[in-house]
């Protein structure tokens, strides 16, 4: 059994004088998986935080077999995407993972070789909360863990 999937980025702009293209500034990258175990997560919340502890969940596998999320060594990427709006904190191993969200533009973080969460305590609690100073009360969300 194998992980099939990418995470892909980019950021292009085109600094223009009319229709001419002056200067053209460009971020990109793509990444394919064969390997590795997700965590997928999905829920509502207000502005008192929802918390998830990764090191209890379980995935299913396409074949049936369930993988726990505490055999997983080191966590490499998350993706958190939010709607109207809200943030991501990230504590125990991954304790200053901060990401924002906005009508369901998926922000990415990558865990950086040498952090705590990377080969560190599988120990990885979330809070996803919706920001208070806005006049909805509630947010949906999605956040999706890549680790090995």
């Amino acid at each position: 059994m194998s992980l099939d999937g990418f995470i892909s980025t980019s950021a292009l702009f085109h600094d223009k004088d009319g229709t001419t293209t002056l200067k053209v500034t460009d971020l990109a990258s793509y990444e394919n998986y064969t390997s590795g175990k997700i965590a997928f997560v999905t829920g509502t919340c207000g502005t008192a935080a929802v918390t998830f502890d990764l090191t209890d969940m379980q995935y299913v596998m396409a074949d049936g077999t369930t993988v726990g999320w505490s055999s997983v060594s080191s966590v490499k990427k998350v993706a958190f995407s939010a709607d109207p709006v809200a943030n991501l904190t990230g504590s125990a191993g991954l304790r200053s993972l901060k990401m924002a969200s906005s009508e369901s533009n998926v922000s990415l973080s990558e865990i950086p070789e040498g952090s705590y969460a990377y080969g560190g305590s599988p120990d990885y609690t979330f809070g996803v909360s919706r920001y208070s100073a806005l006049g909805q009360k509630t947010a949906s969300f999605t956040v999706v863990v890549v680790g090995d």
